[in-house]
């Protein structure tokens, strides 16, 4: 029994340097345009966002008075995009936790099978063998709170800070898989000691 726990044990750990090295992956494929300014920071800005509001008011009265489609703004302002670079951001980083924390709950039901099978086939009495199927009725599950980056996102203002805030929730969450594969390790370790 000791042996098949050992093997289960090393396969977690084999699953979890797996996991790791897609989230690096899928981290490190989000591009985040640079330079940009995700929210107006000084007088200058707002003066120029104040102006193209202006304009833009003006067409659409126009707009409305003429019916006409002529009248139109073409503008650069980076703040328009904002919004929907943000969301595509946080989108990606949510599939991402999701598609890990999917594939390590597949992966743990499985390994919880085997376990229960190791412990059914062994020698041990029936009371003992019920004892071990209770330590290990739950599994660990990557713990980590997906809406906390939507918040970090939200508050960021350039791109600078967004890369700061995939970084730090990168870290999160390479944690939260080392913290449930170590735990879900001692807790079947505990039924071969």
């Amino acid at each position: 029994m000791k042996e098949k726990i050992n093997q289960i044990n090393q396969s977690i750990a084999e699953k979890r340097d797996r996991l790791k090295e897609k989230v690096e992956w899928y981290f490190d494929s989000i591009i985040i345009p640079s330079g940009i300014f995700l929210r107006q920071q000084d007088g200058a800005n707002k003066k120029e966002s104040t102006f193209l509001s202006k304009i833009k008011d003006f067409v659409r009265s126009m707009h409305s008075k003429f019916g006409s489609s002529k009248f139109s703004v073409s503008t650069t302002n980076s703040d328009l995009n904002i919004s929907s670079i943000k969301n595509e951001i946080i989108s990606k980083i949510i599939d991402s936790v999701k598609k890990t924390s999917n594939e390590w709950e597949s992966f743990m039901e499985l390994k919880q099978k085997e376990v229960q099978s190791v412990i059914a086939s062994s020698s041990l009495s029936e009371s003992q063998k019920d004892e071990l199927i209770s330590k290990i009725c739950l599994y660990e599950v990557i713990d980590i709170n997906i809406f906390e980056f939507s918040s970090m996102v939200g508050s960021a203002n350039t791109s600078s800070d967004v890369e700061q805030c995939i970084g730090s929730y990168k870290s999160r969450l390479l944690a939260a898989i080392d913290t449930a594969s170590e735990k879900q390790i001692v807790k079947y370790n505990s039924l071969v000691l």
